[in-house]
């Protein structure tokens, strides 16, 4: 699970960082046609290589009765928000006005290109942390830690963004949002299955997903108005307290749920 999360995390953040050092260096036009390219390169991928696996009992409709608002995944989902706020809709939304307003970000290309080369960085970095939190969860059979864990270097990183007075206290910032998001991702995802029976899995991972949509689209909304009105380090600062609370959140709802999970002992 942790391995398709980490593609998952790496495909939105690698385009921005793609997409931003093209854009410095190429234009803004070259940028989106490099990128619909790629899509279309992956729509070819997808549609060649994967199979289907529910043909023969595919739903004639979906409609919102399908939600699944079971306590495992609103207590996931919810923590799924918080992270997806914070990462991308807070800091990747905001990075390459903040760096326009820094000396930290003094390297020979501009913030496009320098915001591209810090969201690389991170996504590299979370990638590599989904994989090895996820196999770790699975060992030791422990997920919550690993997810609380993770959700609290979340925080610091945004933390050390909002004082980063140098190049490389930004790329520590960068990195320590990349450990904790991609180390979340994965047990977190794992830790909804664990707690979730396996006729409502589907629909359960659905409305985590739907969250964390919500989470870095809310945050995509209000980063920049918000950043305008109070500034960019208050900002990053009042970001800092989202994965505390999501962290709080997942802690309660696993707290709570019955007695329902096919692997009890990766509650704990």
């Amino acid at each position: 699970m942790s391995v398709v999360r980490g593609a998952t995390s790496l495909g939105f953040p690698a385009g921005m960082a793609l997409g931003g050092v093209i854009s410095e260096l190429y234009g803004p036009v070259t940028a989106f046609e490099s990128m619909a390219v790629l899509s279309v390169i992956a729509c070819l991928i997808s549609y060649r290589e994967i199979p289907e696996t529910h043909a023969d009992s595919r739903s004639e409709s979906v409609g919102l009765r399908d939600i699944y608002l079971g306590l495992p995944a609103i207590a996931a989902g919810g923590a799924n928000f918080g992270l997806l706020f914070t990462y991308s809709g807070i800091v990747f939304a905001t990075l390459v006005s903040y760096l326009d307003t820094t000396t930290a970000a003094s390297v020979a290309v501009g913030p496009q290109g320098t915001s591209g080369v810090l969201i690389g960085v991170s996504v590299l970095t979370g990638s590599v942390f989904a994989v090895i939190g996820g196999r770790l969860s699975d060992v030791l059979a422990r997920r919550l830690p690993f997810v609380v864990g993770c959700l609290g270097v979340t925080s610091i990183g945004v933390i050390v963004l909002s004082v980063a007075n140098s190049f490389p206290l930004l790329v520590t910032a960068v990195v320590l949002l990349g450990v904790g998001q991609g180390g979340a991702g994965g047990p977190l995802l794992s830790l909804l299955g664990d707690l979730t029976p396996n006729s409502d899995m589907g629909r359960a991972t659905g409305t985590y997903n739907t969250f964390g949509d919500l989470g870095a689209s809310t945050g995509l909304l209000i980063s920049l108005p918000v950043a305008n009105a109070i500034g960019f380090d208050s900002l990053y600062r009042f970001a800092a307290v989202v994965p505390i609370i999501a962290a709080a959140v997942v802690i309660f709802g696993v707290a709570n749920i019955e007695e329902t999970a096919p692997v009890s002992d990766a509650r704990a």
